[in-house]
């Protein structure tokens, strides 16, 4: 900014020049105004930011860009906000240790430093914050930045529950669900938890209560409620939702049956690369089920699956190229298929034997 420029925002916020300099500035100002007049809404702007600046201060404190790509500017953005949250944490403000504490758990603007997270978190944890007490739980299962204590950092998760903070209640569930917390497994427990977790719209949860119900997991076999479960997942984005919502609606299980609402379902979690749901509308496409008969179609679905690890797609592909269904018959990316299959098989015995 040109020094001209400079003294005349310097007048704006009400420092003292003489009525000279004044003149001077002004003029200069003037004069800068007819060769570059567009300017002058920058100035007003960069002066209204000015003046506002220290009612910012005062307020809510600000956040660093998340979407840094860590220039000098972001940094120095960065190191302001944290010395506000060293200066509130330091003041007992729990969600300003949760926040710094945060910022030394992930080291994106300060070296990393998992004892002083774990200390701030826990401060903010013992205020009763429910975030904090899921991420004190969370360290302490892992004993990230403490001694692993698995019973203390379970007993943090269910005060966070409690709390109704649904990722805690999704965790909680999961927990119940495979055993891994100190009471064990509880299938019962764990369908309480995930049916809170769900009720407070978790993703995750209402996709494994769907599961559990469809299955009769620890819960009586319910379908058309697991339907609604996923359904509430799949509205949600959820790609395993979406498959197993369109599957449903395939085989008329839970609900009534409609090919043309699970093709619906099955785009769009094949959309999302789900690769079951790529497999399903292949197939779908390739009989004519529920849609007309679009071999070419179907093949670029298997492709897609089997790309992503799925040997009966892979299987499909190699007597689509041999027989030239959807596409010219070629021997040599039938073999090529056919040998994926196998490929893919294998690989997966040998996951299974490990």
């Amino acid at each position: 900014m040109l020094p001209s420029m400079r003294a005349y925002l310097a007048l704006l916020q009400g420092r003292r020049y003489s009525r000279r300099l004044f003149a001077a500035c002004f003029a200069c100002l003037l004069f800068f105004a007819r060769i570059h007049v567009e300017l002058l809404p920058f100035v007003l702007a960069k002066t209204s930011c000015m003046r506002a600046a220290p009612a910012a201060v005062a307020g809510p404190v600000r956040r660093a860009a998340s979407t840094s790509d860590g220039t000098d500017e972001d940094q120095l953005r960065a190191n302001e906000e944290i010395a506000e949250l060293e200066q509130l944490a330091a003041s007992g403000d729990a969600k300003a240790q949760f926040r710094l504490g945060k910022v030394f758990r992930t080291g994106r603007w300060v070296a990393k430093d998992l004892d002083r997270a774990f200390e701030l978190i826990l401060q903010s944890a013992e205020q009763d914050y429910a975030r904090a007490q899921f991420a004190i739980g969370l360290m302490l299962i892992r004993g990230e930045g403490c001694t692993e204590d698995v019973e203390t950092g379970f007993n943090f998760l269910i005060m966070a529950a409690e709390e109704d903070l649904p990722k805690a209640q999704y965790h909680i569930g999961k927990i119940y669900l495979d055993g891994s917390g100190p009471e064990g497994k509880d299938l019962l427990s764990a369908a309480y938890w995930l049916k809170r977790a769900a009720g407070n719209k978790h993703v995750g949860a209402q996709l494994q209560l769907g599961v559990m119900l469809l299955k009769g997991q620890g819960v009586k076999s319910n379908t058309t409620l697991a339907a609604g479960y996923f359904s509430l997942a799949a509205k949600q984005g959820s790609a395993d939702a979406q498959e197993s919502l369109g599957q449903l609606y395939r085989r008329g299980i839970g609900v009534e049956q409609d090919k043309s609402t699970a093709m619906k379902w099955l785009q769009k979690a094949a959309d999302q690369d789900h690769v079951e749901a790529c497999f399903s509308l292949g197939c779908m496409l390739r009989s004519g089920e529920g849609v007309a008969k679009d071999a070419a179609s179907a093949l670029q679905w298997l492709i897609r699956a089997a790309e992503n690890g799925h040997a009966e797609a892979a299987n499909e592909l190699g007597v689509m190229f041999l027989s030239g269904e959807g596409t010219y018959a070629d021997e040599a990316a039938s073999a090529f298929w056919f040998d994926q299959a196998l490929e893919i098989e294998e690989q997966a015995m040998d996951m299974q034997a490990a």
